[in-house]
């Protein structure tokens, strides 16, 4: 079973980890289970976006810069922007999308 990790900085590392737990206990009884990373190096390119008004509890960015091994970027997104980038920040999420596509 692969795994997607998508973070904006606020927890959504450990939110998959918490899920990735659920699985394993529901497959723990299959042959075909295998233990899960709890702690994975993200290998593909990425960036990572977080909104200057977030208020979520979250680390700055170079807290966990050490968690990509791909080319790598992170962006903070300036103006009162929050937490749901995507739709208080569209042109800055969508421009993320396409750069990392270009990575």
């Amino acid at each position: 079973m692969d795994t997607i990790y998508l973070t904006d900085g606020t927890g959504s590392l450990e939110l998959a980890r918490v899920l990735d737990e659920r699985c394993d206990r529901c497959m723990a009884g299959s042959r075909a289970a295998k233990p899960v990373n709890k702690d994975p190096i993200i290998t593909v390119p990425a960036i990572t976006l977080e909104g200057d008004a977030n208020g979520a509890p979250h680390g700055d960015g170079s807290s966990y810069a050490k968690k990509f091994s791909g080319k790598y970027s992170h962006r903070v997104i300036r103006g009162g922007v929050g937490h749901n980038l995507p739709q208080e920040a569209p042109e800055a999420f969508a421009q993320a999308v396409i750069d990392v596509d270009g990575f």
